[in-house]
């Protein structure tokens, strides 16, 4: 590995040091051999270590490639056996050059090799470019059934049009999820059916300390968090707090009014005629601000919000869900399920199981 710039931050500085150490210090020659795994779960086998191949693309972020490296390292640490190894891969076995400027050394992706788990690491902020000699390479692999896939950023992207998520819900950076295909754009990661797909950056923490609990426990996964320093560990399709729509400069202050009236009204919503009467606003001059600078209806856009707070009531809550259906809004249950499953891809029931196996 080589510093192509010497303006990196000294943060940036400290996570390309450890991520040197990580991989020379715990990066072994693997055997690979192949092992059939169940299909729900992450299970690891007993007498070896778990053989992971992690793809990088163009511009990967050296803070992805540190937050799948460090729970994998403090694991083999913790347990004073490797547990897990890997190796950096590319499609030409070049050198690449990351998004903070670092030269990072790699082998030569071989789609033959025996793995357990190819993690394929892309940018965050843009889709990368196919390569239809590495997308061929990857489609390859959809015949074999016992491997584990991954992808994080835009390899999340990459991995589905080579067929390979299988039919798996997935989720994508929100950077990337306009016109990506994500089933599930809003959740943090997923794990499902031997894939696995995240947003990036810390929820890679998240997903692989869900991973490394399937696979070794929650005694072990708990030691590698207070490690870390990282105590909060969240659900695999929990939500981010609700985040603001970014209004451009042009929006007058009274379309923000109306985002925070909807979000303070979710229990008994407001009808556009009560906002229009609260805002000051006509009811024709709001749909008209939606579609200018949120690019959907007034009412398409409240129902969203109403959905998603019912969706972090779900997965971080033991409240009913007749009770989450009612302080969301919905007087009928079988509305609520309709319009849950429509947006989140699973009824009520399936999303609070799946975040439970996680507790």
């Amino acid at each position: 590995m080589s510093i192509l710039s010497n303006k990196l931050t000294k943060k940036q500085q400290k996570i390309g040091t450890s991520l040197i150490n990580m991989m020379f210090l715990t990066n072994g020659r693997p055997s690979m051999n192949s092992t059939t795994f169940s299909s729900n779960t992450f299970t690891a086998p007993d007498d070896r270590a778990w053989q992971i191949c992690i793809l990088l693309l163009p511009a990967v972020s050296l803070s992805n490639i540190s937050h799948i490296l460090e729970p994998l390292q403090a694991a083999n640490q913790i347990s004073a056996r490797p547990l897990y190894q890997w190796q950096l891969a590319s499609a030409q076995g070049m050198p690449v050059i990351t998004a903070e400027g670092l030269q990072l050394s790699t082998q030569k992706f071989d789609p033959e090799s025996n793995f357990d788990c190819l993690l394929v690491i892309g940018d965050q902020h843009q889709p990368h470019s196919l390569s239809l000699s590495l997308l061929t390479a990857l489609s390859k692999l959809n015949r074999q059934r016992n491997r584990f896939f991954g992808g994080i950023g835009s390899g999340a992207i990459l991995l589905e049009k080579a067929g390979l998520l299988n039919n798996a819900n997935w989720t994508v950076a929100p950077e990337l999820a306009a016109n990506s295909g994500a089933t599930q754009p809003h959740a943090l990661f997923q794990i499902a059916h031997q894939r696995f797909t995240c947003q990036g950056e810390t929820a890679n923490l998240d997903m692989m300390l869900h991973i490394i609990q399937q696979q070794h426990g929650k005694a072990l996964t708990v030691h590698i968090a207070e490690m870390l320093a990282y105590p909060n560990l969240r659900q695999p399709t929990k939500l981010t707090r609700p985040t603001p729509i970014d209004l451009d400069a042009s929006a007058p202050p009274a379309l923000a009014e109306v985002l925070t009236l909807m979000q303070k009204n979710f229990a008994e919503p407001l009808s556009l005629e009560e906002i229009s009467h609260y805002c000051g606003l006509g009811s024709r001059q709001i749909q008209r601000l939606f579609k200018q600078h949120i690019g959907t209806t007034p009412n398409n856009y409240y129902l969203q919000q109403r959905l998603d707070h019912a969706h972090r009531l779900l997965v971080e809550t033991s409240v009913p869900i007749k009770q989450i259906a009612s302080d969301s809004g919905f007087s009928s249950l079988p509305t609520f399920y309709k319009r849950y499953k429509s947006r989140f891809g699973n009824p009520p029931m399936s999303s609070r199981q799946q975040a439970d196996i996680y507790l």
